[in-house]
């Protein structure tokens, strides 16, 4: 082999590697694409807005708990809600319970004709009763109500700070949030809940 001939196979040599190098650098700074397997991610996120009714890419998650489906969205230091389901009853969320109903933050859901009434409670019994968390001497900390009966579905949406202050909520946090759900029979918020279950709610 000739000076010459070992000259420019190491001249291509050294091209093939920067050549890599450069491919290599581009490929890094290519943006993250969102979590196989979840379709719910949007590619770009709406504006939300509190209108009793769920829009595309408005929220980040949803879940289904038996007849309810629940939406969430992560904001800053709050959490944005929509409770959606074919049921005409009040559709009620509770937060981190302790032993069935007992400590459990309960949001509960109604339309009063064409008004939507979203109710901040508090059970400290086992079975209940959970008064108004103001009857209490808690604070009303749900924001931004507002509520429909459309097309066959009822939607509530409102926002809540992840983490209120008030001893008679429970906080809410970035990742898993054991709950509980009920669907009463009709717009009685003190009659008996028709169905129930537990669960857990991701926010993310």
């Amino acid at each position: 082999m000739t000076r010459k001939t070992m000259g420019l196979r190491l001249a291509l040599y050294m091209v093939m590697v920067l050549t890599l190098g450069l491919l290599v650098s581009g490929c890094s700074d290519s943006p993250s694409a969102p979590p196989s397997g979840d379709s719910n991610w949007p590619t770009t996120l709406t504006a939300w807005i509190s209108d009793g009714s769920v829009a595309a890419n408005e929220y980040t998650q949803s879940q289904k708990f038996g007849d309810i489906e629940i939406f969430t969205r992560l904001g800053e230091d709050e959490v944005y809600i929509a409770i959606q389901s074919k049921k005409e009853g009040y559709l009620s969320l509770g937060i981190r319970p302790e032993e069935q109903m007992q400590g459990g933050d309960i949001i509960t859901c109604v339309m009063d004709g064409s008004q939507a009434r979203v109710y901040d409670t508090y059970s400290y019994g086992t079975f209940g009763p959970h008064p108004e968390d103001t009857a209490q001497g808690g604070t009303d900390d749900i924001m931004e109500v507002s509520g429909s009966r459309q097309n066959g579905l009822t939607t509530f949406e409102f926002k809540r700070r992840l983490n209120t202050g008030d001893s008679r909520d429970k906080a809410l946090v970035a990742g898993n949030n054991p709950i509980m759900w009920a669907i009463g029979p009709g717009p009685d918020i003190s009659a008996r809940h028709s169905s129930r279950g537990y669960g857990n709610l991701v926010i993310q």
